[in-house]
Formats: C-alpha cells, sequence, structure tokens
C-alpha cells in the first residue's frame, strides 16, 4: 500500500517534472529564435556627407566615392577591430563614368582611411583595404557588460597630377556592417561639421551579443548553486553530528577543479580576475574549500569517535 505521504509526494514530483519541461519547452525555442534575429539583424548603418542621402544608395547623380566597410573580427588582447573596406568612385569620378567591376577612378586621389593614408593612380583599379581600427575606449573587465569604441576618419582628396598637391575634396557616402559572431555593433557619426572638406568622422561600438550575456549569467549562477548546495552540505553534516563518507569528500574536492573549467565555458571570457569572478567564481572557489576541509575535518574526527566507542572492553 502506498502511504498517502508517498502518494503526495509523488504528485509534487511530477508538478515538478511538468514545470521543469514547460520551462525547457519555452526557453530552448525562444533563445535560438532571438539569437537567428539578432544574427540577422546586423549593424548596418549608412552615413553621408553633404551630396548623399542617409540611408539610401547613392543616387544617380552623385559624383564621389561610396565606401563600404565590413567589420570582419575583433582582435580584443590587441584592442582592436578588423575591417575591410571596399571603395567605389560613382559618376564622374569612375572611369567612363562608370566601372563597377574594377572600380577604377578617372583621376588620383589621396585618401584618409582611418590610421592609413593611401594614394590610388588614376585608371587603375582600387583593391579592398583591410585596416586595424585601435580602441579608443574599452573595458574588458566589464564582461560580458564590457563594450569597445573605436573612432576613425575618412576623407578624400584629388591629387594634381602637376604637382601632386591637394586641390579638391570629393564627396564620401559611407556604410558600414558588422558580422562577428558573439558580437554586435553599432556605429554613428560624431561629427560632420567640415562640410567643406566632406570629412566623416565615426564611431564603432562593439558589444556582447544577448546570448553570451544570458549564458555567463547561467554560468554564474550555476556555480553558485553548486558552491552553495555543497557549504551547505557540509554543515548540516558537521553539526547533526554525521558521519562522512569518503565519495562525499571525493565529490566536493573534485568541485575545485571543475569550477575553473566550467568558468571557462563563458565566450570570450578575459583572464581570471574580472568583475564577474568577483561576483561569483573567487566566493565559489571559497566555499567549496570551505566545505572540503569541513568534510574531510568531519570524516576524521568521526573516524577516531568510532574507533573509541567500537573498542572491544
Amino acid at each position: 500500500m502506498i502511504s498517502s505521504s508517498q502518494l503526495s509526494n509523488m504528485k509534487l514530483s511530477r508538478v515538478v517534472l511538468v514545470c521543469f519541461l514547460a520551462v525547457i519547452i519555452i526557453m530552448v525555442p525562444s533563445m535560438t529564435y532571438l539569437d537567428t534575429i539578432q544574427g540577422d539583424q546586423k549593424s548596418q548603418r549608412t552615413f553621408k556627407t553633404r551630396n548623399i542621402d542617409v540611408f539610401a544608395p547613392p543616387p544617380s547623380n552623385f559624383n564621389g566615392l561610396y565606401i563600404s566597410c565590413n567589420v570582419t573580427n575583433i582582435d580584443i588582447p590587441n584592442s582592436q577591430f578588423k575591417a575591410r573596406f571596399v571603395i567605389r568612385p560613382i559618376g564622374s569620378l569612375a572611369v567612363n563614368g562608370a566601372d563597377p567591376v574594377f572600380n577604377r577612378p578617372s583621376v588620383p586621389f589621396t585618401m584618409i582611411l582611418g590610421p592609413q593614408i593611401i594614394t590610388f593612380p588614376a585608371n587603375r583599379p582600387i583593391t579592398a583595404q583591410s585596416v586595424d581600427l585601435p580602441f579608443t575606449a574599452s573595458n574588458i573587465n566589464k564582461y560580458p557588460f564590457d563594450r569597445f569604441e573605436s573612432e576613425f576618419i575618412l576623407n578624400a582628396n584629388v591629387v594634381s597630377s602637376n604637382t601632386s598637391l591637394v586641390n579638391a575634396s570629393l564627396p564620401i557616402g559611407f556604410s558600414i556592417v558588422g558580422t562577428i559572431q558573439s558580437i554586435r555593433f553599432d556605429a554613428d557619426l560624431v561629427d560632420d561639421v567640415v562640410a567643406s572638406a566632406m570629412i566623416l568622422n565615426i564611431k564603432l561600438f562593439g558589444y556582447r551579443s544577448f546570448t553570451v550575456q544570458f549564458f555567463s549569467m547561467f554560468i554564474l549562477i550555476c556555480m553558485w548553486i553548486l558552491s552553495f548546495t555543497i557549504f551547505i552540505l557540509s554543515v548540516t553534516l558537521w553539526f547533526r553530528d554525521r558521519k562522512v563518507e569518503p565519495p562525499t569528500i571525493a565529490i566536493t574536492t573534485s568541485l575545485l577543479f571543475a569550477l575553473p573549467a566550467v568558468r571557462n565555458t563563458q565566450p570570450g571570457i578575459p583572464n581570471i580576475g574580472c568583475t564577474v569572478d568577483l561576483a561569483g567564481f573567487f566566493w565559489n572557489m571559497f566555499l567549496v574549500m570551505v566545505s572540503s576541509v569541513l568534510l574531510m575535518t568531519n570524516y576524521i574526527l568521526k573516524y577516531q569517535r568510532d574507533n573509541k566507542f567500537n573498542k572491544a572492553p
């Protein structure tokens, strides 16, 4: 016969199981969908100088340079974004008025492309330029809520074929897209006050994606649950004066080696010492260490007492 308490426990276990399955069924598809949406919504921003409409391709009467930037990587140890710039002369600046295949300019010009200054000769194809954009601000210790910033300038000037002096500025249109896994991007036009010189001052921002932030917090909570549960177990056994079995000690001490591995599963986490470690990992290791000492001390004392009381008269 099943007692009423056993029946109640069975019902409770079923309720807990159903609730757990419901959370899994809801959370897994939702998180997958949000991650897919965030991946599709790349940071696509378009900026202008005075002759281009914002958030639109260059008009048919535009005569200047249209620059497309693709942020291909973020090098956090070296504090820089890696970007690829495609430069297209349009209108009268292109050979024969249009040269979409080779991107050949009709006049030579010098361009400030972030930290680089490049001269492009006339009637020569313009190849894509890979540029390293150094961070102007970052704080990796705030992982997973850190932010990376870079600021760079775009400016193009026609070079006189006779004296190599700059004699005219070129209109510039600019678009940017960021497509790095686990990083989301944003960009802003910092300053366009020098309209006559047609200078674009762009600020680029990089953030951890929502998926990375959620998973990091999930790992943090899991480490707290593991360490606090082990601590409660060791304290309970100590004050209830119960004997500790060796497997319990083995499981607890193994967590001292398992927690660093669990901590490192967080995507792109920096070396030990960031803010998220102060919020969890350091204290988790401390709790597990204290629990291991309590369990081993309890085992030694209990073993001595058992031997004393079980000793034959």
